[in-house]
């Protein structure tokens, strides 16, 4: 996975240079991201009615379906984006009959799929053919209509790859000394990691807040998920135009502040309130949609603001630092439920057994993980927010001083 995280979040400054665009550049790429965690969450609910006696074929069914599904996904993603100054991996008219071959193939999936499941013939083969049909006429199509946009090709974009190419390798302590010595992106560290460890540690316990603490049965808990994903994924396009208008830091304090009431409202919620639940489920959506969007945001921002102090572009060692911390934060949040739930007492529930009772000190854990927790680490990435130094105006002069050094290089370069 991070193969993949790590060289597709390094294209965000590549793909566009202006302020607000990387903020919608950043919504889109999310919301993707946060869509198919979705997805999966359908998909599972399908196969827990597919396969309801049979967990082990119940979860191959879905992890197949899902890696097909990411595969594809991964190769759209490879063959039609184009990197900055770089040839394209496929020629035009070679990537344009691919398109034609993987919309057929997915026009007929789809078909098949549709056929079946209007006959009351929903197997896995149908689901398949149905999202993978879809997932290849739009890989197809948008093969077919590929423009490269203008600041991707020409000699100004090759000259700025060949230049950064062309640069030495630093040793990986030279490289952490770069990343600890550029103080915007500490605070960016910072703001992450809070944000990030929050949604992880919500994530980690909240199938045991569902189940152990509300009395909610399994099948209950994807939904409460899809509640919490699903308003992140609308709220995405909601904050985009605000933090246009705003700005990057009163957003992140608006979506966190409302996140904060969530989490302090879950941790408070009796057995039975079930309503309650899902509409704090989709407050805390709110808020986790900022850390998802925000953060991310702010990542090219300090790319050009290291241009300028340094001379040159370093994407890859941003962007693997943040990759990195993605999954030092999820380890993180995994161990510290998992030791939490250990010393706390809590029963595992053990194959083909229901649901244990779980003693009052387990419960106190699951509830203090939900609420007490995350407001915590999320009031500290607020304060670490109010002294990021990079606003719009700044990075405006960052960029104007940029495209002088720019042209000066040019000029000497003619001579």
């Amino acid at each position: 996975m991070s193969w993949i995280n790590f060289p597709s979040s390094a294209l965000t400054p590549e793909l566009t240079e202006d302020y607000n665009e990387r903020t919608a550049l950043n919504s889109f790429r999310m919301a993707f991201s946060i869509g198919g965690s979705i997805l999966s969450l359908v998909i599972a609910q399908v196969m827990f009615s597919l396969y309801p006696d049979d967990p082990l074929q119940r979860f191959q069914a879905l992890g197949l379906l899902c890696s097909l599904i990411a595969v594809v996904a991964t190769l759209w993603c490879a063959l039609r984006m184009r990197e900055r100054g770089a040839d394209p991996i496929l020629p035009t008219t070679w990537g344009r009959n691919l398109g034609y071959g993987l919309a057929t193939l997915g026009a007929f999936g789809m078909t098949g799929g549709i056929v079946a499941i209007l006959r009351g013939l929903l197997d896995w083969y149908a689901l398949a053919g149905l999202l993978l049909g879809i997932l290849l006429i739009a890989f197809g199509l948008t093969m077919i209509f590929n423009r490269p946009e203008a600041h991707l090709i020409g000699a100004v974009a090759s000259e700025a790859r060949s230049r950064s190419a062309a640069m030495p390798s630093l040793p990986i302590l030279s490289q952490l000394k770069v990343v600890f010595n550029t103080r915007p992106f500490l605070y960016i560290i910072g703001i992450y990691l809070c944000s990030w460890l929050a949604v992880q540690l919500t994530a980690s316990i909240l199938i045991y807040f569902v189940v152990s603490w509300m009395g909610m049965p399994e099948e209950a808990f994807p939904m409460v998920a899809i509640a919490v994903q699903g308003t992140a994924l609308a709220m995405l396009f909601v904050w985009r135009p605000i933090s246009n208008r705003l700005g990057k830091k009163k957003v992140y304090y608006m979506g966190t502040a409302i996140w904060i009431v969530a989490q302090g409202g879950l941790s408070l919620l009796q057995p039975g309130q079930t309503g309650l639940m899902y509409g704090l489920a989709v407050l805390a959506g709110m808020g986790v949609s900022v850390a998802y969007l925000i953060p991310w945001s702010m990542v090219p921002d300090v790319i050009e603001y290291d241009e300028l102090h340094s001379g040159q572009r370093r994407e890859g060692l941003f962007y693997g630092f943040m990759v990195l911390l993605q999954k030092l934060g999820l380890a993180f949040a995994v161990f510290l439920v998992g030791q939490g739930l250990q010393l706390a007492g809590f029963i595992e529930r053990l194959p083909s057994q229901p649901i244990p009772i779980q003693p009052d000190t387990a419960l106190l854990a699951i509830r203090l993980v939900v609420g007490p927790l995350p407001i915590f680490v999320l009031c500290l990435g607020i304060v670490l927010t109010r002294f990021y130094p990079i606003t719009k105006d700044y990075h405006q002069e960052i960029r104007q001083q940029l495209a002088a050094q720019r042209a000066q290089s040019a000029l000497a370069s003619q001579q």
